[in-house]
């Protein structure tokens, strides 16, 4: 049981890290379009904050999976 809980948990984890690295270079590509400006940057707002819930949900997987 142990085995298909870790595996489940860092294999959801990794599909999100990899949809934010999609989304980040998506928004790589717009800014590369100059299509954001100081008043128009919803996408990098929100990929930001989604980064950011990401890597913040990293410490409690390690916590959860390594140190219980």
């Amino acid at each position: 049981v142990y085995g298909a809980t870790f595996y489940t948990l860092i294999g959801c984890h990794a599909l999100h890290v990899c949809g934010a690295v999609f989304w980040l270079f998506m928004i790589w590509l717009r800014a590369q379009r100059q299509q954001y400006t100081a008043t128009r940057r919803t996408g990098v707002v929100l990929c930001s904050m989604y980064w950011y819930y990401v890597v913040g949900l990293w410490p409690v997987l390690y916590w959860l999976v390594y140190l219980l």
